[in-house]
């Protein structure tokens, strides 16, 4: 087993990976165009848009003050952008977030599972849920008959990007700012690859090319392990300078000033599950 300090340079090493990986995707990225109307989703386009569809919830409920739930953390620059449009316009509504998970490192687990910790009760409200990407819908379709169980007059979805496709009846989005194919990976403006690039301001498709090699990937599928074992180390470290204080206070010894600190328990991440690639959001 490797020591601390070994296991910290490894995660250095990693963490470095990550950022080599995502600016090599990022400046090898291709445009992404609309199907629909060929539009680029350029920063200019996508700010364009997000404009658009605040006038759409708008129209669409005048007077209804609806419960609009961002998903983290893909749908935040999304969700944000919307909100602040929607106050600009003068719009009463109630903002909220939610956090759905399936993915780790850009791709699926296979086993979702879904916060609706709102804080907001959404019984008899118009709830629109708000991400960044529609893929399958299948997310989609349970966070909807969750807020249903809890008593939500309807339930929308308003999606960045929708990857057009053959879908189960309800997992379809209400409001999509741009539609392309459902074959593009791609990222930037919430959507990630290992937690980058979700705070770039337009979006592009990724050149698999330049995905990570076999070696990069090897390392990069020891993160969650090394940090497994790093926080093992500190707790057994924990547990030993509390054995030690207490020796020194049955023996009469004043325990020392670092002995009254609060320790930290940290808790056991379970290991990762098999994994297929999928593009991260509603899947």
């Amino acid at each position: 087993m490797l020591s601390e300090s070994e296991i910290r340079a490894e995660l250095t090493k990693i963490k470095k990976l990550k950022e080599v990986i995502a600016a090599r995707l990022w400046a090898h990225g291709t445009p992404v165009f609309d199907i629909n109307n060929g539009k680029a989703l350029s920063e200019e386009n996508i700010k364009n848009r997000i404009a658009s569809l605040a006038e759409e919830i708008i129209a669409a409920y005048p007077d209804e003050c609806p419960l609009l739930v961002g998903v983290l953390v893909g749908g935040m620059p999304f969700a944000n952008r919307l909100f602040d449009e929607l106050t600009e316009r003068g719009y009463s509504f109630d903002p909220a977030y939610m956090q759905t998970s399936s993915y780790h490192g850009g791709v699926s687990s296979g086993d979702l599972t879904v916060d609706l910790n709102t804080k907001i009760p959404p019984g008899e409200r118009t709830v629109i849920v708000i991400d960044d990407v529609c893929d399958t819908g299948k997310t989609y379709k349970k966070i909807k008959e969750l807020f249903e169980k809890q008593g939500a007059k309807e339930v929308h979805l308003m999606t960045l990007v929708d990857k057009k496709q053959e879908r189960a009846l309800g997992c379809h989005p209400t409001f999509s700012g741009f539609v392309i194919s459902k074959e593009e990976f791609i990222i930037g403006f919430g959507l990630d690859y290992a937690e980058k690039l979700r705070n770039t301001k337009e979006i592009r498709a990724v050149d698999t090319d330049y995905l990570p090699n076999p070696e990069e990937e090897a390392l990069l599928n020891r993160e969650k392990q090394l940090n497994t074992q790093l926080q093992e180390i500190i707790a057994r470290k924990q547990v030993q300078a509390s054995a030690g204080t207490s020796r020194d206070s049955m023996f009469g010894h004043p325990a020392s000033s670092s002995s009254l600190t609060p320790t930290l328990e940290i808790p056991q991440l379970q290991n990762p599950q098999g994994s297929t690639v999928q593009q991260s959001g509603f899947f």
